[in-house]
């Protein structure tokens, strides 16, 4: 189990399965070390990609909701699909899915999303889930290439139903 105390939250990583660190590193400058807060865990599925980074993935992320004016879910969606579309081939996507759904307590919304990575040129699915709690931003996604989605998108309801809201330090 991973429990972040940051944001209040806690997942259950899938047994054979490793989470790693998903915020940047310490940074050493004139005034000392300056360190990100810890935002949460991705979790590898597959080999790494020729970019450093796991092409087939699961994140928990959270972050303060500061940067969307207003905090507000439909901003939160808006923000992530754009992500997504700057990823892909001609900035064209296709959302096959989207629903309210309701994650711990809160009221969130899931898309799955097929598109064309620009770098792989491969067919990719990401189904996130976004979720709000006061000025705490909640991302939950996989990132798999198409082929994979169906075995992945199992290990990904694992670890959304093993979300839980904890205490904030």
């Amino acid at each position: 189990m991973y429990q972040n105390y940051s944001y209040g939250f806690r997942i259950v990583i899938p047994q054979g399965l490793k989470g790693f660190w998903n915020s940047a590193g310490c940074i050493e400058g004139p005034d000392g070390c300056t360190c990100m807060s810890d935002h949460g865990r991705i979790i590898p599925l597959g080999p790494e990609s020729r970019q450093g980074e796991p092409e087939r993935h699961i994140e928990a992320y959270a972050g303060y909701a500061a940067h969307i004016f207003p905090v507000n879910l439909s901003e939160a969606v808006k923000s992530h699909l754009d992500r997504i579309r700057k990823r892909s081939r001609g900035r064209k996507m296709e959302i096959r899915k989207r629903a309210s759904v309701s994650v711990a307590g809160l009221k969130g919304e899931r898309i799955v999303a097929r598109y064309l990575d620009a770098k792989s040129r491969t067919w990719m699915v990401e189904d996130f889930i976004e979720l709000l709690r006061d000025d705490v931003e909640y991302d939950l996604y996989l990132r798999t290439p198409e082929q994979y989605y169906k075995q992945d998108q199992t290990v990904f309801d694992n670890v959304i139903a093993s979300f839980a809201l904890t205490r904030r330090q």
